[in-house]
């Protein structure tokens, strides 16, 4: 179980740097286009919108990868000794606050 965890905490911190990433990209995308340093900078604006997607991609199938794990485990035997699954926590809080956090960047 604590395998499982620290593999989905990993998931969930790739995806972070991921989404940090794509958010950067897109908004150095609109600064750049909107100074007219680059007028065409559409292409890494969706480089950036592809970035954060795919994160959010990668956050859902780690929640349904690690819900599966754990059934498998608890069928074998291994029931989980304590509540929770800490990855299965981290990877719906930051999928739940990815969300928002980026639609509020680039509503804005």
């Amino acid at each position: 179980h604590m395998a499982a965890d620290r593999t989905a905490i990993a998931w969930v911190r790739t995806a972070i740097s991921m989404i940090g990433f794509g958010v950067t990209l897109a908004k150095t995308a609109d600064v750049l286009e909107k100074e007219d340093i680059i007028p065409n900078a559409r292409y890494m604006k969706l480089l950036g919108i592809v970035f954060v997607i795919v994160s959010f991609v990668g956050l859902v199938l780690v929640i349904v990868q690690n819900i599966r794990l754990e059934r498998r485990l608890a069928a074998s035997g291994y029931p989980r000794p304590e509540g929770l699954p800490l990855g299965l926590f981290m990877a719906v809080l930051i999928l739940i606050i990815a969300v928002l956090g980026t639609a509020a960047v680039f509503h804005s």
